[in-house]
């Protein structure tokens, strides 16, 4: 019962994974219109992301738990403890099994899956519920907003995620009301940005300069 949160669907297999705001972490057969399994959760999932080929989800949680699943037994591997709120955003690196956590207590989170350990923090200073990362070896990207204006770029080589450093965002500002969908291109450094105030942004991610308006409302 209740609102279904999040959904992600394997064509191929003809499965979905479903959450609901009453606590379901739920695994369907889409051909045979079915239920297969209900994982056993603890509180509401804000957010996951599923790799049908190894067999395993990572979920974020209303009480800060960020969970790892193994989708063939409906288990838990393990839960990672470390936020201190609700868990709203998780992006996952599922072949260097690494993973980033965006939370309400204004921390994001650098995971080793392997080990369960955190491997660097990054503290913002107002809410943040949404990132996108860059995976690639040569430097560690990601951008992240929330229900601002601003988004921040943080940018650092890649050995620097490592470090236990402070590390400060870079802010991109042209919104003028809050941001609502971005998709970028990390090879070529370019990202399209969408907001509540009607506009369509171009950005050089290397220059941190917005390139045009696709469109500005009169």
């Amino acid at each position: 019962e209740g609102e279904v949160i999040c959904l992600d669907i394997d064509w191929s297999s003809q499965r979905a994974i479903s959450s609901g705001e009453d606590c379901t972490f739920r695994l369907w057969d889409l051909a045979r219109c079915r239920l297969l399994q209900d994982l056993l959760v603890h509180s509401t999932i804000e957010a996951f992301q599923v790799s049908w080929k190894r067999q395993r989800a990572l979920s974020g949680g209303l009480d800060g738990t960020v969970r790892i699943w193994d989708l063939e037994s409906s288990e838990c591997i393990q839960a990672l403890c470390r936020h201190q709120d609700a868990v709203v955003q998780v992006d996952v690196n599922w072949e260097s099994c690494r993973a980033m956590t965006c939370a309400l207590d204004l921390l994001i989170l650098l995971w080793d899956l392997d080990s369960g350990c955190t491997i660097r923090s990054f503290a913002c200073d107002r809410p943040h519920s949404c990132i996108i990362v860059d995976w690639s070896p040569s430097r560690f990207r990601f951008l992240s907003w929330g229900d601002e204006e601003i988004i921040s770029l943080w940018d650092l080589a890649a050995e620097d995620q490592y470090s236990t450093g402070v590390a400060s965002a870079h802010r991109l500002c042209r919104h003028i009301s809050a941001v609502n969908q971005i998709d970028v291109e990390w090879e070529s450094s370019l990202a399209v940005s969408g907001g509540e105030d009607g506009l369509v942004v171009c950005w050089n991610l290397k220059t941190r300069l917005a390139l045009k308006h696709l469109f500005e409302p009169a």
